[in-house]
């Protein structure tokens, strides 16, 4: 069987699976949805799953009282939200970083990322009041 026939094959395949979901939307349906909270804490890195009522979007605050002993602070945002379907469900992994979501200080890390005036070794470095400090230097 050449590549281009098997390519041919998926294609089909997933024109017809579309096709089904255009009419029957419950082919995708997941039963259950857990979500694993991944807490990057001041102390250590915390994993919970839980099943929460509604999934917090990208940058949103969390506070997790029941976490503070363990990750060193209760409050967190939101970095990363994926999604894994499973057999029987769906997983939404949250990657949750202490602290407070500065949308402004973000765009200049970025910033500077790009510029190389900040390496990945003084990202990895740095606290975040010193990554902050170091971010006023250079755009001042």
């Amino acid at each position: 069987m050449s590549a281009a026939v098997l390519r041919r094959w998926l294609e089909v395949s997933y024109a017809d699976l579309l096709t089904l979901l255009a009419t029957d939307s419950s082919v995708l349906s997941s039963g259950t949805i857990e979500h694993w909270l991944y807490l990057h804490g001041r102390r250590k890195m915390v994993e919970v799953r839980c099943r929460l009522p509604i999934t917090p979007r990208l940058h949103e605050q969390v506070e997790l009282q029941l976490v503070a002993a363990e990750a060193g602070n209760s409050e967190f945002y939101v970095e990363a939200v994926t999604y894994e379907l499973m057999d029987d469900g769906l997983i939404v992994h949250l990657a949750l970083k202490a602290g407070y979501y500065n949308a402004y200080i973000e765009g200049l890390l970025q910033r500077a990322l790009f510029e190389d005036e900040i390496s990945i070794h003084e990202l990895l470095e740095l606290s975040r009041f010193q990554l902050e400090d170091r971010l006023r230097e250079l755009y001042r």
